[in-house]
């Protein structure tokens, strides 16, 4: 019998599970879906979704469509958020047998050969390893997600870009590495989770790459109005940071003091440090600007 990993190097046909979780958003859902719908059309594939109680149709269009493709939607709390919305929806996923499980975020609309991309730039890489989709603004073109290194963001060059980090927008997981690093870390509120997972493939000893061309279209979460608002006073940004969709304390002292054990205490006080600084500095010119008109 063959395994998962020479089903795909052979391209004989696949089992995909798609690993989401929603909140509000139906038509960012639903263009999500119908997109993978075109892309995957050639796969046989199943999702597997965590509604966490939406408050619009979410749940109504999910019900509707399960009745056309397989889709299996799990009910959150409504205080799962990203990380642990995609960790229930993963561990329902691993008790099956899957050739691939692909991440998704649900604001993503791919392109009709996103599969190819990916599936091709996996027969490149070595088997223990994860594909990184890049994705890109419909607005600027310009690259909003995929994988980075110290240089950032990696811009796709038609092959496929080892880095050292990833984000869960789009990521191609092969069988033989989610039996070995298992599900996301639960302890993560919102963010963080992916990074994370990244981290333990690296420290398995595998490998992490950025697809070679990019995969669909996602825009970057807009800064306004969040902790990274250098607009905002210096108490707001630091309690919008305190939030769970912003940089919440126990998920970011956790990541640090798992990856980075000998200077974690100084990046977990950087944002601090770094918000007063901004405060600072916003203050300094608005003086400069008051004395330049009172001389004027």
């Amino acid at each position: 019998m063959s395994t998962a990993t020479e089903n795909i190097c052979k391209g004989i046909v696949m089992t995909v599970a798609i690993i989401m979780t929603v909140f509000n958003r139906m038509e960012q859902t639903k263009q999500c879906i119908q997109s993978l719908e075109i892309a995957l059309q050639n796969v046989i594939h199943h999702y597997y979704i965590t509604d966490d109680k939406s408050t619009d149709n979410t749940a109504d269009y999910l019900a509707n469509l399960s009745k056309k493709i397989d889709i299996n939607v799990y009910q959150g709390n409504g205080d799962l958020y990203w990380n642990r919305g995609m960790y229930h929806s993963f561990e329902k996923a691993l008790q099956k047998e899957y050739d691939v499980f692909l991440w998704v975020n649900n604001d993503t609309v791919f392109y009709e050969n996103m599969w190819d991309i990916l599936i091709n730039d996996y027969r490149k890489a070595e088997p223990f390893s994860v594909i990184c989709g890049v994705l890109q603004s419909a607005v600027s073109g310009e690259t909003t997600y995929g994988g980075t290194d110290k240089s950032g963001l990696l811009n796709p060059c038609g092959d496929i870009r080892e880095c050292t980090h990833i984000n869960g927008n789009c990521l191609f997981i092969p069988k033989i590495v989610a039996e070995k690093i298992g599900n996301l870390d639960y302890h993560y509120e919102h963010s963080l989770g992916d990074f994370d997972y990244g981290q333990r493939i690296l420290n398995y000893g595998g490998k992490l790459y950025s697809s070679s061309d990019y995969v669909g279209v996602c825009e970057r979460n807009p800064i306004k109005d969040t902790w990274q608002d250098k607009d905002l006073p210096f108490l707001k940004r630091i309690s919008l940071m305190k939030l769970k969709t912003g940089l919440p304390r126990k998920s970011y002292k956790r990541y640090l003091r798992k990856w980075n054990r000998k200077t974690w205490i100084f990046y977990y006080y950087k944002p601090y440090l770094d918000i007063f600084g901004d405060s600072i500095g916003k203050s300094f010119r608005r003086k400069h600007y008051d004395n330049q008109n009172s001389e004027n």
